[in-house]
């Protein structure tokens, strides 16, 4: 009874897996000067061999298309709020500020990428404020900056950078006294 009930599972999950069409194309991020046929690139292409010869058949004049967009929207954000790494957890803990012009600038930057060329600006502003407040990053108004909530000039950005450098310092050292009591009891 069980080893028919098996087979009929078995039977129903190959068709399944069989109307599953994948698309024509791979996607893949890659640092830069790490494309080689060794691990990460080598595994997801399967036989590199192959692989050449296929493309080699499609193009016969041997050339490529190779589409280099902007890099990652997390990167861009890191970058331009000068934080090092995102918040460990970004609900209660800040790691930088941006305001919403900083926001505007790499939207512009953003729609130039292929995939997001069709997209609306406004869209993909909000699709980057989602992503900055995943990473930590606090979006500031003209309204916080004008009220005084928040000290947006060069030197007080300066001093929030530092009391974050003391904060990861701080919270580096705990973990490792923790790790350090942990090794004593066993």
């Amino acid at each position: 009874m069980a080893s028919r009930v098996a087979a009929k599972v078995t039977r129903k999950t190959k068709a399944v897996a069989d109307s599953i069409v994948h698309p024509p194309f791979l996607k893949l991020i890659i640092p830069a000067q790490q494309a080689r046929p060794a691990p990460p690139l080598g595994p997801q292409l399967g036989k590199v061999s192959s692989f050449c010869l296929k493309d080699n058949q499609i193009f016969a004049d041997r050339s490529y298309d190779l589409v280099i967009s902007h890099p990652s929207s997390m990167h861009l954000l890191r970058m331009a709020a000068a934080a090092k790494k995102g918040a460990s957890s970004p609900g209660t803990e800040v790691c930088g500020r941006l305001s919403l012009k900083h926001i505007y600038h790499i939207a512009e930057l953003k729609k130039q990428d292929p995939h997001l060329f069709t997209a609306d600006l406004q869209d993909i502003c909000k699709m980057l404020i989602g992503t900055a407040h995943r990473l930590g990053i606090e979006i500031v108004t003209q309204d916080d900056i004008e009220s005084g909530k928040v000290d947006y000039t060069p030197s007080g950005y300066a001093n929030f950078l530092q009391d974050r450098e003391a904060y990861l310092k701080q919270k580096k050292l705990e973990t490792e006294t923790a790790k350090q009591s942990k090794m004593m009891r066993l």
